[in-house]
C-alpha cells in the first residue's frame, strides 16, 4: 500500500496501532499474516489467501478499512493501492504423497 501521493505521512512511532489494525482485518478474513512493515509513505504485507476470499477483496477491504481509520484517528492519509503499487507472489505447498 502507498499514502496518496506517495507522501511521508505514516508515522512509524504508532505504526505498530496501524499494524494491529490491518492484523486485525486479515484475521477477519480468516487469512494469516505472517509479517507487516512499512515507511512513512508505504505498507508491506505478507499474508496468505484463504479460499474463500479473493485477493483483490482483501486488498480493497483492508485498504478501505485503514483508510477509514487513519482518517478518524489522526490524519486525512488516504491509502491508495493499483496495478503499479501492488505485487503479489503466488506459492503453494505440494502436498505429501505416499
Amino acid at each position: 500500500f502507498r499514502t496518496k501521493d506517495g507522501s511521508k505521512v505514516l508515522n512509524l512511532e504508532s505504526s505498530p496501532l496501524l499494524y494491529s489494525y490491518i492484523a486485525g482485518i486479515i484475521k477477519t478474513k480468516k487469512c494469516h499474516l505472517y509479517r507487516i512493515s512499512g515507511m512513512e509513505d508505504h505498507i508491506h504485507l505478507l499474508t496468505d489467501l484463504h479460499p474463500d476470499i479473493s485477493l483483490s477483496a482483501l486488498i480493497r477491504d483492508i485498504k478501505t478499512s485503514t483508510s477509514f481509520w487513519l482518517r478518524r484517528n489522526r490524519s486525512s492519509v488516504y491509502l491508495l493501492v493499483g496495478p503499479t503499487d501492488m505485487g503479489h507472489l503466488h506459492y503453494a505447498i505440494p502436498r505429501k504423497t505416499g
